[in-house]
């Protein structure tokens, strides 16, 4: 029986080896010009089978590789975006599920109460500063978490805005990383697309946070300062629009325009058939 294509025999046992070609644009990236595998098997049937997952799992890294080649500048501005109207979607979550004024205060009595039955029952002596805040940690209700919360912002919005200064991108980097793990994009901290992405994260972080501290005096008509929150362009982020992209540039190199950078990927079908 013949074998396919990507499947070739060596030594004196006739090991099935799996074979792919890494595309001409992409020979640069991994540093060789073809994937390699011993299957340990000389079963043609075994080596089809076993060869399956791993000729997959080549192709998605042609896919991550190239993906990575194509994020623009146009795409992280769209991902800063993002990010803006999601976190603001979300404080309108949160808000909604606020207690009113007099719930609190109902909830503050309470807890008081609680706090003193407790002290009754000898759990911690009144007497002590240091047991009674110990204690009164346990009653959360017991703490104005409004204003807890707007000093948490204040000196949030500042470190940012120091940090956005310096061009340190350490706050914001988990929602880069949470960002590339979402979409499946391969990008190295070190990369300067990385960083780029990092600077217009930190850049939305601040004014999203700029529009909540309005909305704690009850002011909604906020809007954002920041150039790249106010340019058009796509609101969101979509990782399918690269195989246009990737269309578009083949179809350019066809006709002698431009430099060829990537393919358009074939079917897995159509590869391990």
């Amino acid at each position: 029986m013949k074998h396919p294509s990507y499947l070739t025999q060596r030594g004196k046992q006739r090991t099935y080896h799996v074979r792919l070609r890494v595309p001409q644009d992409l020979v640069r990236v991994f540093g060789k010009r073809e994937f390699t595998r011993s299957l340990r098997t000389s079963d043609l049937k075994t080596a089809r089978k076993t060869a399956r997952p791993l000729l997959v799992e080549w192709e998605r890294e042609f896919e991550r590789a190239r993906t990575k080649i194509d994020l623009g500048s146009g795409d992280l501005s769209a991902v800063a975006r993002e990010h803006y109207e999601r976190s603001l979607r979300a404080d309108d979550e949160v808000r909604g599920q606020m207690h009113a004024p007099s719930e609190v205060d109902q909830m503050k009595q309470d807890a008081a109460r609680q706090l003193r039955h407790a002290a009754k029952a000898g759990e911690f002596d009144w007497e002590n500063r240091f047991d009674l805040l110990s204690n009164m940690l346990d009653y959360p209700a017991l703490f104005d978490r409004k204003e807890t919360d707007s000093a948490a912002l204040d000196i949030r919005l500042s470190e940012l805005r120091k940090h956005l200064a310096e061009g340190e991108p350490v706050l914001v980097r988990h929602l880069a990383d949470e960002f590339l793990i979402r979409n499946r994009i391969s990008l190295d901290e070190n990369d300067p697309l990385y960083r780029q992405l990092c600077l217009k994260l930190l850049r939305a972080e601040i004014e999203q946070l700029e529009r909540v501290r309005e909305r704690n005096s009850g002011d909604y008509s906020g809007a954002p300062k920041d150039p790249l929150l106010r340019e058009e362009g796509p609101r969101k982020f979509n990782a399918t629009t690269f195989a246009g992209i990737i269309e578009e540039q083949r179809r350019l190199s066809d006709k002698g325009i431009g430099r060829r950078k990537a393919d358009l990927l074939p079917s897995e079908s159509a590869l391990i058939s």
